[in-house]
């Protein structure tokens, strides 16, 4: 029987022995429904793993026809109520299916199930490939605790909850709940499920009621994370971080070559970039990365197949290549396919894909070089987003050009722009601009943040999901000190250095325990505090105040550069190289 083990009545696998042995049922629901069938809760928590469905299939020899139940996932915890026929040898199969519909791990076990009262049963499901293994419970009773992974420092805490439910899935009203800690010497936790870190390690805290227990992962690291940086860049699949002596480093999605390593193999913890070179700032887009010298000159790697790299080429570079035409630049704003640098003048200059107008040259032509850019203004600052490119004048005023499908330029329309338009009539001015894939924001000098564009997931902030074809508030009584745009959400640092996010959260990017699209900002869980924040596809990363790197969201191809694949619905820390 593939990956079975079972849990007899005051029995469990020796870490968790003692907790669960404490919690053998005296005071078990009524078990068996009007025709006698036993009802049984499911549990199993499938937090970094692609499952979207859990199949349990039940047979027996007296059973003729085989009974499935199709449970499925939400927040990361596949929960549901079956109903089994008392009687000797049930075989109970669970199959565990993707979006797709593709089986990634499988188990199963053969049990007695008797009329009324059963002990908890669990089976170990073995992944297919890749995977991590997964767990799913079989009881009287359901426990599920959240959030099921955590990061804190030492002396930091997190709140854990849990929800306990009978077998048909209702309610257990203030249930007695014994919590337990597998190294107390890194975590430790309260009788009301408030957990310390106490040094540096990975400790796993249990919450148990009536002998079914439901399991916390908790990272706790020294000095609040792992690498230390001076700065960090996120990108779409990838992230990088520079060292305080200008050294570069990248993880994650790496076919292209946007980690620099020289070769094109992902990497699930930071790699130095290669050539030897030293920047000043780094900026991560789609497929590509770019550097700026102390001196200005700006590099550039990974994907080039329009001309974003700016070396006059559309090759692809494993390793960075200096940025065509002599020019020296004060910043840099990459997207997804293109990029842009600001000079010391003000002078936007930008490259690669323009089908769409990004690069602000009044053409549709993809430019392998640098070409300037909206019409002779000069900016304070430059973001280069999705197909779109946003500039905030040295008056204040928002401009944007290029890709318009979604609103994100602001001008009332969805016309895409050759040249720049003001954004909401320039009714109001920004200390910053930030563009994302499909939607944009502003940031007032009064710290008031605005966004504009495509609002599918709630990226725009404003209680809805209605795109806006000009500015409107973020709908929440916060002060940020800087905003940046995702893929289809945003993040924002207020001046304490508190982060908060908020749109689309299928992979966790959010950083609130969940993976629930949020309409407003939610803060990021963890306590931590930031001085700047990264928003990628589907993956954030921050900096602490410290210079500790943390990353959380989606982590395919080692993202979150914390060592593992496994996506992460608060912040873990980035390993250090």
């Amino acid at each position: 029987m593939l990956g079975a083990h079972l849990l007899s009545r005051c029995l469990a696998p020796p870490v968790l022995a003692a907790v669960l042995a404490a919690g053998c049922t005296d005071q078990l629901p009524t078990g068996a429904t009007a025709n006698g069938d036993v009802p049984l809760r499911v549990t199993a928590s499938v937090v970094g793993t692609p499952i979207a469905t859990l199949v349990v299939r039940v047979t027996a020899t007296d059973i003729t026809t085989p009974l499935v139940f199709n449970l499925t996932v939400s927040n990361g915890v596949a929960a549901g109520t079956i109903k089994v026929p008392p009687g000797l040898a049930r075989t109970i199969a669970a199959t565990a299916m993707d979006a797709e519909g593709d089986t990634t791990h499988d188990g199963s076990a053969t049990i007695d199930v008797k009329p009324g009262l059963n002990p908890p049963v669990q089976i170990h499901l073995v992944p297919r490939s890749g995977q991590v293994p997964i767990t799913v419970t079989f009881g009287n009773y359901g426990v599920v605790l959240t959030p099921t992974t955590d990061g804190i420092a030492v002396g930091g805490q997190v709140q854990l909850a849990v929800a306990v439910t009978d077998a048909y899935g209702n309610p257990v009203a203030n249930p007695t709940v014994s919590w337990a800690t597998s190294q107390p010497t890194v975590a430790t936790v309260s009788a009301s499920g408030l957990v310390t870190g106490a040094a540096a390690g990975v400790a796993t805290i249990v919450a148990t009621y009536e002998g079914v227990a439901a399991l916390s992962t908790v990272t706790v690291t020294g000095a609040g994370g792992g690498f230390v940086v001076a700065s960090l860049a996120v990108g779409a699949f990838h992230a990088c971080g520079l060292t305080a002596a200008g050294v570069a480093y990248c993880w994650g999605y790496n076919a292209d070559g946007e980690l620099g390593d020289g070769t094109t193999s992902a990497r699930y913890s930071p790699v130095a970039v290669a050539g030897g070179l030293t920047f000043a700032s780094l900026v991560a887009g789609g497929y590509h990365t770019c550097g700026l010298t102390a001196t200005g000159v700006a590099y550039c790697w990974g994907y080039n197949v329009d001309g974003q790299l700016g070396d006059g080429t559309t090759t692809n570079r494993l390793s960075p290549v200096v940025v065509a035409g002599g020019l020296t630049f004060a910043s840099l704003s990459v997207g997804v396919v293109h990029s842009c640098g600001l000079t010391s003048a003000g002078v936007a200059w930008c490259w690669g894909y323009n089908g769409n107008a990004g690069l602000g040259d009044g053409t549709t032509t993809n430019r392998w070089t640098p070409v300037t850019a909206a019409g002779g203004l000069t900016f304070a600052n430059l973001s280069a987003g999705g197909w779109s490119t946003c500039g905030r004048t040295t008056a204040g005023v928002a401009v944007c050009w290029g890709d318009n499908y979604s609103g994100q330029l602001g001008d009332g329309t969805t016309t895409d722009r050759l040249s720049p338009v003001t954004v909401g009539g320039g009714l109001v001015t920004f200390a910053s601009l930030s563009a994302g894939s499909d939607h944009s924001c502003g940031l007032t000098a009064a710290g008031v943040a605005w966004c504009w564009g495509g609002n599918a997931a709630g990226e725009l902030g404003d209680g809805t999901t209605t795109s806006r074809l000009s500015p409107v508030a973020v709908a929440v009584a916060l002060t940020f000190g800087s905003v940046i745009g995702g893929g289809s959400y945003t993040c924002g640092l207020t001046p304490a250095g508190a982060a908060y996010c908020w749109g689309g959260n299928g992979s966790g990017q959010l950083g609130d325990g969940t993976t629930t699209s949020r309409l407003s900002p939610t803060a990021v869980a963890g306590g931590l505090t930031f001085a700047s924040v990264g928003a990628g596809s589907d993956h954030s990363c921050g900096r602490t105040s410290t210079g500790a790197a943390w990353c959380w969201g989606s982590n395919r191809d080692g993202s979150l550069g914390d060592g593992t694949g496994i996506d992460r619905l608060v912040p873990v820390p980035v390993a250090s190289p």
